[in-house]
């Protein structure tokens, strides 16, 4: 479309509806090309001349009525009421008494059929102008504040979302694409929720499980007092520990609020119930003014304390992901699908986004990680699984595994594994939300040794170069590939892109060797 016109926003707002949605390539057109506008009839060229000849609002088809079929004001009012509560039954009665009424105003009987025949689809549903002005407007902000500001956009649209599991890797998705990076919740530079900071977003305290908004105000009222925390046990000091009980810690432990304070996750995991108990007890004897029990104090009355040593060991990093994403609900820090996209996409039919433009019914392979697995039992009793597949951008899908296949692929089903699963794309009747019954499911091999060919440089003409292209792209797969050019003593290693990566089980090196033979040497 390409608008240049505020009325244009308007205009595809409303006619993306599943009423005048047939409009659009004729509206998009006449836009691009005056030359194409036309109208039905001379009439309507004061009724449509804005939308280039379309009917697209609602508003539209009551001037229509009354200017052509010669409707009352108030009769054209209860045809919009109709449209606009798509009753069908009513705008089928209407067929006769609007053409009648063309016809008495001078319309040919054929011009009134080819009118009503635009309006017809209205009855499934449409706008009115005042609905797609607000709705186009909304539009128009967002997509500035997107376009000019986008990391301040993307925090407030994270915070819109921040108690909406579903939403949240989607946008989470939609930052990384745009180069934005999301920042894990970080006790000295958190604030209750997604803030901007500098070209990056910084994940709010409050979208913390287990850490309600009362606490992170006690936590930012402590660091606006006396600065930032300097350790775990300042914090624990300085925070109320009325409010700060065992399970609140361990979720912003176990979401890495306290790395910036020089502690492992599994460091304070293994001691922070001690150093909280300890110190929450030192807490009340300062209330009741026992200060001499725990052996004096600092010149001023104060007593002093001194930090255990907390352990520097970590956790591995599939453990760390793991709790990460159980306390914020997504992955942040990293994604067990950052750095082998790529490849999965190469083994794939189609994206988990660009499953909307497949039919019901295609047999496909998509790919991505198991987000959730839920166990259900038929009427007949047997076992479906259902799973929550979902990609790097945050789309995802509900796959579908009965019986029989689960029993054949259960010991890949898991959260958190990636998969490639071979389905037929279906369609949810009371929803039409769309869902995969699973016939295949195949971990990828992802981490394997590369496919090496070596070539001395004498020999690699440009026949071959495009010969083994095409070989290599009729065996896509997961396997790096990696052309050694030898010059003498001399070898430089070229490592191929992704869209060469390989299948090395399928026959790949036979025909290599029978198209070249002894040109190339393979190292598997």
């Amino acid at each position: 479309l390409k608008p240049d016109r505020f009325e244009q926003i308007m205009a595809l707002i409303a006619l993306y509806r599943p009423g005048p949605m047939e409009q659009i390539p004729a509206y998009i057109e006449r836009k691009n090309d005056p030359s194409k506008i036309a109208y039905l009839h001379p009439a309507l060229e004061d009724i449509t001349k804005k939308t280039y000849g379309v009917l697209v609002y609602q508003e539209q088809i009551v001037l229509m009525l009354q200017k052509l079929a010669g409707y009352t004001p108030g009769q054209a009012d209860l045809v919009r009421k109709a449209i606009g509560k798509k009753k069908r039954d009513i705008m089928a009665a209407e067929e006769p008494r609007f053409i009648e009424g063309c016809v008495h105003s001078g319309v040919t009987e054929r011009e009134a059929k080819n009118l009503w025949a635009l309006i017809q689809p209205f009855a499934d549903y449409s706008f009115n102008r005042a609905h797609s002005a607000s709705y186009a407007y909304v539009a128009y902000q967002t997509a500035w504040l997107k376009a000019h500001f986008p990391v301040e956009y993307m925090a407030a649209l994270l915070t819109s979302v921040k108690d909406r599991k579903d939403d949240k890797p989607k946008y989470l998705g939609m930052a990384r694409k745009m180069g934005i990076p999301v920042l894990i919740p970080d006790v000295n530079s958190s604030e209750m929720d997604f803030t901007p900071v500098e070209e990056s977003i910084r994940f709010g305290l409050s979208a913390v499980r287990h850490v309600g908004e009362g606490v992170v105000e006690r936590i930012i009222d402590a660091r606006k007092a006396k600065g930032d925390f300097e350790s775990f046990y300042d914090f624990c000091r300085r925070v109320d520990y009325q409010c700060m009980n065992k399970k609140t810690l361990e979720s912003l432990i176990r979401a890495g609020a306290f790395e910036s304070l020089g502690h492992t996750r599994k460091g304070l995991l293994d001691k922070y119930e001690s150093i909280s108990a300890e110190i929450s007890e030192q807490r009340k004897q300062e209330e009741a003014g026992q200060f001499s029990l725990w052996g004096g104090g600092t010149e001023d009355g104060t007593p002093q304390y001194s930090d255990t040593p907390v352990s520097l060991e970590e956790h591995p990093k599939d453990i760390l992901l793991a709790q990460e994403k159980e306390m914020l609900g997504l992955y942040v820090s990293d994604h067990p699908l950052l750095g082998v996209e790529g490849l999965l996409a190469r083994m794939c039919d189609c994206s988990l986004a660009a499953l909307v433009d497949r039919s019901p019914g295609d047999v496909l392979t998509v790919g991505g990680l198991i987000a959730t697995v839920n166990k259900r039992v038929t009427r007949k009793g047997d076992i479906m699984m259902l799973l929550q597949l979902e990609d790097l951008t945050g789309s995802s899908v509900e796959v579908i595994l009965f019986n029989s296949t689960y029993e054949k692929f259960s010991s890949v089903v898991r959260p958190d594994a990636i998969l490639l699963v071979k389905g037929r794309l279906d369609q949810d009747a009371r929803d039409d939300s769309l869902k995969i019954i699973a016939l295949e499911l195949h971990e990828p091999r992802l981490e394997e040794r590369p496919f090496e060919i070596s070539v001395e440089v004498d020999l690699c003409t440009p026949k071959l170069v495009d010969d083994l292209k095409e070989i290599l792209g009729n065996h896509p797969g997961s396997t790096q590939v990696f052309l050694h050019l030898a010059t003498g003593e001399r070898t430089t290693v070229l490592r191929l892109g992704t869209e060469y990566c390989v299948d090395t089980t399928n026959g790949l090196y036979a025909e290599l060797k029978a198209n070249f033979g002894s040109s190339l040497t393979i190292t598997l």
